[in-house]
């Protein structure tokens, strides 16, 4: 009879793979505590897959997306196919998909080239943070081409996406944002992140998306602090996925 504990890859290379995996872990956490003190060794670590397969090296469309956002957006590669692939699911959904701390509005665009019913909002200061918390000053993250933006959703011809200079929730009761497909929250505080769930939590349609930015980074532990807050508290209006690539994931039930 075949050895039941051994490894289709064998377990001699599964060993050598974790214990190598194990290392450089160790090494690159270390790195990362000596020019980020405050990180505590107990709660982080930094993750190293065994895992491979990596679409958005060869999905065509995503790829030809991806030339033309790149340049405006923070996002890496994972993060966005993350987008690029809900935003295929729901495409044909009634519904409106908001961008809410859009930037320099890549991830906002590249939704835009896939969605076929209902508006694309995006929405910033364009001013930095108005809350001010730990890392976010006034001048983090200042992006004053709001004008720029709008510009290139026109030349882009994205006729069904606008963007809007607005401390989000604040004052946006004209736009009338009834039905929410897809919402993504990357704004950072506390405080902001908060106020924007509150918002658009009874908004989102059933099978609806809300993602969450910045879900286990390092410099904005209180937003990881109020996802685990709602994993509790609401466990029964969505469904919680970490994906550990730096964004937590809401299903409505």
């Amino acid at each position: 009879m075949k050895n039941a504990t051994q490894h289709v890859h064998g377990n001699v290379k599964i060993k050598l793979i974790n214990f190598l995996s194990f290392f450089f872990t160790s090494i690159l956490l270390s790195i990362f505590k000596f020019f980020f003190p405050s990180v505590d060794k107990k709660f982080n670590d930094v993750l190293i897959s065994r895992a491979t397969y990596a679409p958005w090296k060869f999905n065509k469309k995503f790829i030809s997306i991806y030339s033309k956002i790149k340049h405006l957006t923070l996002l890496d590669k994972p993060r966005l196919y993350t987008f690029y692939f809900l935003t295929s699911q729901i495409k044909k959904v009634n519904g409106d998909i908001l961008d809410i701390g859009c930037m320099k509005g890549g991830v906002g665009i590249l939704m835009s080239f896939l969605n076929l019913k209902g508006r694309i909002m995006l929405f910033d200061t364009f001013e930095g943070f108005l809350d001010k918390e730990n890392l976010h000053k006034d001048n983090i993250f200042k992006y004053e081409g709001y004008g720029e933006l709008k510009d290139l959703i026109k030349k882009l011809k994205l006729k069904k996406t606008k963007v809007y200079k607005k401390y989000f929730p604040v004052n946006i009761d004209q736009l009338k944002i009834k039905k929410i497909k897809l919402c993504h929250i990357d704004v950072n505080t506390y405080k902001s992140t908060k106020s924007c769930y509150e918002f658009v939590k009874d908004k989102i349609v059933k099978n609806g998306i809300i993602v969450f930015d910045d879900y286990g980074m390092h410099g904005v532990e209180n937003v990881t602090r109020f996802i685990n807050g709602i994993i509790k508290k609401d466990k029964k209006k969505f469904k919680f996925i970490l994906n550990y690539f730096g964004q937590c994931i809401l299903i409505k039930n």
